[in-house]
């Protein structure tokens, strides 16, 4: 298993729409794991309740194939 760290708004679109769970990171601390993406913006990502301000995050999405 393979991690792929999300950063385009087309590979944020493309995890929202087929429902992909990422962590997302902030620093080294894990704020949420296995969750979906809801909405995204330039500035801000929503997961379920939660907002992040994007550059302040980091998403990874684990990739099963290799």
């Amino acid at each position: 298993m393979t991690k792929r760290i999300i950063t385009t708004d087309a590979e944020l679109k493309s995890v929202m729409l087929m429902g992909t769970p990422v962590d997302i990171w902030m620093g080294n601390h894990l704020c949420e794991k296995n969750k979906m993406i809801h909405s995204y913006s330039s500035s801000a990502i929503q997961s379920k309740n939660s907002y992040y301000l994007r550059p302040n995050v980091q998403i990874v999405r684990k990739d099963v194939l290799q």
